[in-house]
Formats: C-alpha cells, structure tokens, sequence
C-alpha cells in the first residue's frame, strides 16, 4: 500500500486513511474527491495540472522550465484579484493551505514590506497540483507570502511544481491566524520573481 507523510505530525501514513497517531486528525483517504478529467489544463501533463483542476480565476498558466527533478518549475502564473481578499478561515479554495496556522504579525509585516516592492518584482509562492483532494495547494512554503498579497492586492506569481504529497485541506476554514513564534529555519523570506 502507497504511504505518505503526514505534514502535521510527520507520520508515514497509508494514503487511503486517516492519520494513525489521531494527533492531527486528517484524514487522507480521496473519498469524495472525484477524478479529474484526463488531459492537462493549459498545455499541461495531466499529472502535473489536469483539466478542471484550475476554475474560479482567469488567470493562466504558461508553461515553462526552470529546475530539475523536484525543483522543476512546469508553469507560472500572475493571480490578481481586484478586491482585497483576507482568506484565512474562509471557504476560499482556488489555492489550499497546508499548514494549519499563519502569524498575523508576519502576514502584517509583509503587506507592509509589498508597498514598498518594485513594481515590475512579484512574490513568488510555490503550488501544487494535490491529486487527494483535487485542489491547487501551497507546497510548504509560502503561506504567509499568499496572505499577505491577497490582503493587499499585489499581484503573487505562483510557480507550479510536481510533488508526490501535499495537504489534506480542500479550503482555508481550518486555517487561521495564530500568533506562535517562528522557527528561525523557516525565515526563508518571501522569494521575487
């Protein structure tokens, strides 16, 4: 049986069930996640971004290559919204969550910081196409960098990657602000593109 790791309590989980420790209450199974339509969406390999995998923006994918193996890069794209968008805790689900919590305090310093920001530069975040839950997530870092740009309407340039695992969250209800200190290891910076 395939096995994945629980990115909550780092466990190695069956990827059709539930997280064994209970501790983070996930549950991995795909029950009701429906298959995606075969081919890719915007010129993609279906693996990478299937067909109807990408609804709810008008904004598109160009394809290209920066990387190799896992750092491959297979598409870019601009997403704007013309609206101030502040998505933790809400059903918004064009691009999921896969942690639990972000520092409003961060989110705060960062908004302030993309005032500030050269107007052709854009916040770069990572995503990826989760074949559990059918639904376009941030790969690990990144979170705070989304936030802050839909709160102060900057234009953020995702950059889709292909990974074998990501999040169980299929929206931002179970996401929140949560101030917490942060990991000195995880002050990667918000990456310009």
């Amino acid at each position: 049986m395939p096995k994945r790791m629980c990115k909550t309590c780092w466990e190695m989980v069956e990827e059709t069930g539930p997280c064994p420790k209970n501790l983070c209450q996930k549950d991995f199974s795909s029950a009701g996640v429906e298959p995606a339509a075969t081919g890719g969406a915007d010129g993609l390999p279906a693996d990478v971004l299937p067909a109807g995998a990408w609804t709810g923006s008008s904004a598109n994918w160009e394809v290209v290559t920066k990387g190799a193996g896992f750092k491959r890069v297979y598409a870019q794209c601009l997403l704007s919204f013309p609206e101030a968008k502040d998505v933790p805790g809400t059903d918004f689900q064009l691009i999921c969550p896969m942690q639990d919590h972000v520092n409003p305090d961060i989110v705060a310093s960062k908004v302030a910081a993309f005032q500030q920001k050269a107007p052709d530069k854009h916040p770069v975040v990572p995503v990826v196409y989760n074949q559990k839950t059918g639904r376009v997530t941030i790969n690990g870092d990144g979170h705070h960098t989304f936030v802050a740009c839909l709160k102060s309407k900057t234009p953020v340039m995702l950059w889709l990657y292909k990974v074998p695992f990501a999040g169980a969250h299929k929206d931002w209800k179970s996401c929140t602000y949560k101030a917490f200190a942060q990991n000195p290891a995880a002050a990667t910076g918000t990456r310009f593109g």
